[in-house]
C-alpha cells in the first residue's frame, strides 16, 4: 500500500508564464526557484492510503504541486474544498 502526503491544498491564483514574465524568471536556467501564488484552503496535514493495485495509476511524484488523477483522491480533495466555503 503506498501512502501519499498532502501537506496543503490550495488553488493557484495566477498562471505560471504571468509569474515568470512579472519576476523575470531566466528560462535558460533550468534550477531557478519561483514560486506560484496560492490561496490556502487548508494546511491540515492528511494521509491517503492507495492501494498497490492503484499505485501504477497515480500522478504522485516528489514534487510540491502537481495534478491528481485518482478519482477517490481528487474526491477527498474536493470535499476539504467544499468544506471551506460553508
Amino acid at each position: 500500500m503506498l501512502n501519499i502526503r498532502i501537506k496543503g491544498i490550495g488553488i493557484v491564483i495566477q498562471s505560471l508564464m504571468q509569474t515568470l514574465f512579472e519576476n523575470e524568471i531566466d528560462l535558460s536556467n533550468m534550477r531557478a526557484n519561483f514560486e506560484l501564488p496560492v490561496n490556502w484552503i487548508s494546511t491540515e496535514n492528511r494521509t491517503i492510503s492507495i492501494h498497490n493495485d492503484t499505485e501504477k495509476l497515480t500522478n504522485v511524484r516528489a514534487a510540491t504541486l502537481y495534478e491528481e488523477y485518482l478519482p477517490f483522491v481528487q474526491n477527498e480533495i474536493l470535499n476539504t474544498l467544499f468544506s471551506h466555503i460553508n
